[in-house]
């Protein structure tokens, strides 16, 4: 049972990171990575094209996501781990 536990807490992990990378980019960005119809789609000349500094913070933003949210979870393991009073890692098991 408590791998399951284990599990659905790494589950839980990865659906904050998720929310938490789309905030971060809407609150210091100030746009939303996701599809979606903006206001000025429906007005005839169309949405302007973002500006190539607003398109390369979105793509740094996006790629630099991995590595962090990898190195938030390594400490995020290790913790549910403790907490279920697993070892640390495969090879103690005998």
């Amino acid at each position: 049972m408590k791998w399951i536990a284990r599990y659905v807490a790494y589950l839980a992990f990865g659906l904050a990171a998720a929310m938490f990378w789309l905030v971060f980019a809407m609150v210091v960005f100030g746009f939303m990575p996701l599809p979606g119809d903006p206001a000025c789609h429906f007005e005839p000349q169309g949405c302007p094209n973002p500006s190539l500094l607003k398109q390369s913070l979105g793509v740094v933003c996006f790629l630099g996501s991995f590595p962090l949210t990898v190195y938030a979870f390594i400490p995020f393991r290790k913790a549910v781990r403790r907490g279920l009073g697993l070892p640390e890692n495969r090879s103690s098991i005998t």
